[in-house]
């Protein structure tokens, strides 16, 4: 579904800006390359990083893997690919350091 409205384009739920472009090579292949997408769980934030719950993701993505926006750098990667696999990611890293 394409579309427009108040500025942006709607492409199959991803918006894209038309200020804003999101270059391909900085984007994990498991990761549909758009500016932000309705499927898109926000998990957590700070003014640079973004997780995300990625309900809509690439053929080679996994539903509900956790993707990370770095929003200075314009990088987006998987980083883990579940909620579980990223909290057992943290536990193991508390375990480790006591």
């Amino acid at each position: 579904v394409w579309g427009e409205s108040n500025g942006k384009i709607l492409n199959a739920g991803g918006f894209f800006f038309q200020d804003e472009s999101v270059d391909p090579q900085l984007v994990d292949p498991k990761i549909r390359p758009c500016v932000w997408n309705l499927k898109w769980v926000e998990i957590a934030s700070n003014e640079i990083v973004v997780w995300y719950i990625d309900l809509d993701p690439c053929v080679s993505g996994v539903l509900g893997q956790i993707i990370e926006i770095d929003i200075e750098e314009g990088t987006y990667n998987v980083i883990a690919d579940s909620y579980s696999e990223l909290l057992m990611k943290h536990v193991n890293i508390v375990v480790n350091t006591l």
